[in-house]
């Protein structure tokens, strides 16, 4: 169950899913953006309708920054939209677990304890155990959350070597399409194949891969801004699945399980409280009574 919460997490945990590539749209960035259903999939927003997100969260919270540049609290709020449905996938997860646990205790009780005994175990020992656990787990749950919530922070170069792969991915579409627009194709002399050779002036592709970069500077920021949200968003997303299956159901849920009614809960039980868990039932016993006195 951990390792399907962590595949949904990763399928259905984001908003948006961003078209990076630029389409026939690019200079149009004045577009609404579709309010993604938190029950449903995540919406698919074009580079167009990307880059107007962006660019109306960096408007918002424009400060004294350059042009080109951006407030880096946009970073923030872009990474809380794009999570905001973090809570309620970890909320379920964890309340499905709570869930199994229960029914496996059901089921372990049905197995091995006398019909007679279950509902008296059951309501002095394992109901108030299981009550016990799902607070702690949801206390940390709430923990959890509230640090989502807050502006993010990081620790791990893995946050900056993304940042330059897409940067790199960036540049390597530019170039690619530089490459391709300054190669020109000759026929060999003397030959009649239809082989031809490539001919690559390097001054001009790199003319041509300078003027294709973004020089719309509000664009650029976007674009920055959005290398930053894929970084963090992949950091973070790690970080949250392994706390809230490490932290939250392994600590409080599954933890100790098998030992919910040990050898030594039993051995702590008073002499009256064994009595009332184990003792006949006295209809029972008045039964079996009448039976031996017929006799």
């Amino acid at each position: 169950m951990n390792t399907d919460f962590a595949a949904s997490k990763r399928t259905r945990g984001h908003s948006y899913i961003i078209d990076r590539i630029k389409d026939a749209q690019k200079d149009n960035i004045d577009l609404d953006i579709p309010v993604p259903p938190t029950q449903h999939e995540p919406v698919h927003l074009s580079r167009s309708q990307t880059l107007s997100w962006v660019g109306k969260i960096i408007v918002r919270n424009r400060g004294k920054e350059l042009s080109g540049n951006f407030n880096p609290l946009v970073v923030g709020e872009m990474f809380w939209q794009q999570s905001e449905r973090w809570p309620e996938l970890a909320a379920n997860h964890v309340e499905d677990i709570t869930e199994v646990c229960r029914v496996f205790l059901e089921h372990l009780m049905d197995e091995l304890c006398p019909k007679d005994i279950i509902s008296r175990l059951w309501t002095f020992h394992f109901e108030e155990n299981l009550k016990t656990r799902n607070e702690t787990a949801s206390k940390e749950l709430d923990q959890i959350i509230e640090d989502h919530r807050g502006h993010p922070i990081n620790y791990n170069h893995y946050y900056t070597d993304i940042v330059k792969k897409c940067r790199l991915e960036r540049e390597r579409g530019l170039l690619a399409t530089a490459l391709e627009d300054t190669t020109t194709h000759s026929h060999l002399p003397g030959c009649n194949s239809n082989h031809t050779s490539a001919e690559i002036n390097v001054d001009t592709v790199i003319d041509t891969f300078a003027r294709g970069s973004e020089a719309d500077m509000e664009v650029h920021s976007s674009e920055e801004a959005l290398d930053r949200l894929h970084a963090i968003y992949k950091v973070a997303q790690k970080t949250f699945i392994v706390n809230i299956t490490i932290q939250v159901v392994e600590r409080h849920l599954i933890r100790g399980l098998e030992d919910i009614f040990s050898p030594i809960l039993v051995d702590r039980l008073t002499d009256t409280e064994a009595e009332n868990l184990a003792s006949e039932p006295e209809s029972c016993k008045r039964q079996r009574e009448f039976s031996s006195g017929s006799d």
